[in-house]
């Protein structure tokens, strides 16, 4: 009989470790001068979970640990109502008192500046994160927002009586199938004398006016930024003249984890022109725990308005470039020099999109610079620009310079190009024409078609023979919904190409449009706001529709293609079914959205 014990003991301790192996749960924390705040994740939610505990234990300078110390008392199971228990959030009485307060204001939307929440039980919370993943990053950029809602939900923890003068380690340990982790699913370490370190170094900062606004400019270190895993974002807080500081931002601001370097911009109006604006802004933690700021001041007296240069060239278009080297100048007025580091030219050549940087800093002196760095090609287009660089504030361009020769010019200046759109069986075309004299034709091999489908540079359509004709229909293969670039280029007879048209940018007409995910939504009195995500990258989108109870009630000359979210007002008390499609410029509409419930009392 007690071999029999033995064995199903140890059979529950492997199912509970093939249970919890199933999802990578992530617990992070950190303290302040009162407490220790957790949160907790998981990458993938199990039917089968049911909530999680959340124990601490010492480890002891031997290295030793001592046992592990249960401190939600009950289940931490995720949902959010009115009526449920946070007492298991937190050992501070304060802390869930003020809680309990603060989740009625959100449910009831009495809290200013902030996001109202709605009530769901566990069971349709669990059929959420199951049916939809993003609900679960929904959730993440709430609880980045604001960290009160990740405790009401269920997701975090607050411990104000650690002891103080140990290293303490937490541990998660999942319930599933009413089975408990033997060993913690994830651990979470700190050194409870030490107080959380938020300070980030700022790369670059800059703070100037433009109209009525005040621009700043902080740039990070972004393998920095990634290496504080609990940092939310950033505050900016101002102050008037010698007046307190005062938050402005409403929300965290979160930066994009796109590239390397990560800049914040933030713009604030001008009240009164003639005050001193002071700007601090502070990295926050997920935790609502800030770290020192970095402050910018503007006023009046200290702004330097400086004009843009003007550039131009004497040089006549038909001199060879290659040889001669391009002849700038640009006028700048000689006041402004001691206040400025100099100038940089930069050049783009034919179809490229930017412009790179062909000089070194030049004096701030200077008016004339000469590029002999062009190389023998195709191209005959090149366009110039100067930027003044000052000293405390943002570049300035100049205008654009376009250059075009030709050592022996055929064509006098750029042919006008257009390009129609259709879509025709489900087939979408683009229809080019220009213009060109039988004196030019019959001095060409013919004309050749180039087209770039991806923002990145104009290339010959090889699949297209050279042909005589000034006109062309372009059959798009894919693609569809977004912008196209096209150029008519020129072959002489001995095979070297040249320009002949400008360039022309076509939004393509979409065949179909995605499906809108709906959420979250919320009731404020008698008023339905929500929200929805959508792709930003279908040019031709034009707007959105709103269905209630399968009636139209918004179109997309009132919700345009810019708007993810929407209010509908005074609705009367009953039970909706919210819906949404998107419709592109040619009337191609998408599938209807998932229906919402909605409830209105």
């Amino acid at each position: 009989m007690m071999r029999k014990n033995i064995l199903i003991v140890f059979l529950v301790f492997m199912l509970g470790n093939v249970l919890f192996a199933q999802s990578n749960y992530t617990l992070i924390g950190e303290r302040n001068a009162k407490n220790i705040s957790l949160l907790w994740s998981v990458d993938k939610w199990d039917n089968n979970l049911e909530g999680v505990y959340v124990k601490r234990r010492s480890i002891l300078k031997n290295g030793q640990t001592s046992d592990w110390k249960l401190l939600t008392t009950e289940l931490l199971v995720p949902y959010n109502q009115v009526n449920k228990s946070l007492s298991n959030v937190s050992n501070s009485k304060t802390i869930v008192r003020e809680l309990v307060s603060k989740r009625a204001a959100l449910i009831q939307n009495t809290v200013s500046s902030t996001t109202k929440i709605t009530e769901i039980s566990a069971g349709d919370f669990k059929k959420e994160l199951l049916q939809d993943p993003t609900v679960q990053k929904m959730l993440g950029l709430m609880f980045i927002f604001d960290y009160d809602i990740a405790l009401m939900y269920g997701f975090g923890y607050v411990d104000v009586k650690f002891p103080k003068k140990e290293i303490v380690e937490y541990g998660l340990f999942p319930v599933t199938n009413g089975i408990e982790s033997t060993a913690p699913a994830a651990v979470f370490q700190w050194n409870a004398e030490k107080l959380a370190n938020l300070n980030v170094k700022v790369v670059k900062e800059k703070i100037k006016r433009k109209g009525k606004k005040i621009q700043l400019r902080l740039e990070y270190n972004g393998e920095e930024l990634d290496s504080m895993k609990t940092l939310a974002g950033f505050n900016v807080y101002r102050k008037v003249n010698s007046e307190d500081f005062s938050r402005i931002n409403s929300k965290v601001i979160w930066l994009s984890k796109a590239t390397k370097k990560r800049v914040l911009n933030f713009g604030d109006k001008i009240e009164d022109e003639n005050q001193q604006y002071t700007y601090a802004i502070t990295p926050v933690s997920v935790f609502k725990n800030e770290g020192a700021a970095s402050e910018l001041t503007w006023n009046k007296a200290d702004e330097v308005i400086l004009q843009a240069p003007e550039l131009y060239t004497k040089q006549h278009p038909n001199i060879d470039f290659i040889k001669e080297g391009v002849k700038l100048q640009w006028k700048f007025e000689d006041n402004h020099e001691k206040e400025v580091r100099g100038f940089i030219v930069q050049r783009k050549a034919g179809s490229e999109t930017q412009f790179i940087t062909i000089s070194d800093t030049l004096m701030a002196d200077v008016r004339t610079y000469t590029d002999n760095s062009l190389q023998d090609s195709d191209i005959k287009n090149f366009y110039y620009r100067v930027i003044v660089k000052p000293k405390e504030s943002f570049g300035i361009w100049s205008n654009v310079l376009r250059l075009f020769y030709n050592p022996k010019p055929i064509v006098k200046e750029m042919k006008e190009l257009t390009a129609t759109p259709r879509i025709e069986n489900d087939q979408a075309f683009v229809q080019l024409n220009w213009q060109a004299e039988n004196d030019f034709i019959n001095q060409i091999h013919g004309f050749l078609v180039y087209c770039d489908r991806s923002g990145g540079i104009l290339a010959k359509e090889s699949d297209i023979p050279v042909f005589k004709d000034t006109s062309y229909e372009y059959r798009i293969e894919g693609g569809a919904g977004r912008n196209y670039q096209f150029t008519i280029k020129y072959e002489n007879l001995d095979g070297s190409s040249g320009n002949y048209t400008d360039t022309i940018d076509v939004v393509i007409p979409s065949k179909k449009l995605p499906f809108i995910t709906v959420w979250p939504f919320t009731i404020e009195e008698k008023n339905l706001i929500f929200q929805w995500k959508y792709p930003n990258n279908i040019m031709d989108l034009k707007g959105f529709r709103i269905y209630l109870n399968n009636q139209l009630v918004e179109d997309e000359n009132q919700v345009n293609k810019s708007q993810r979210s929407w209010t509908l007002e005074n609705l009367e008390p009953g039970t909706y079914e919210l819906e949404m499609q998107a419709v592109s410029e040619s009337e191609v509409i998408s599938k209807r959205s998932q229906k919402r419930i909605i409830e209105v009392n």
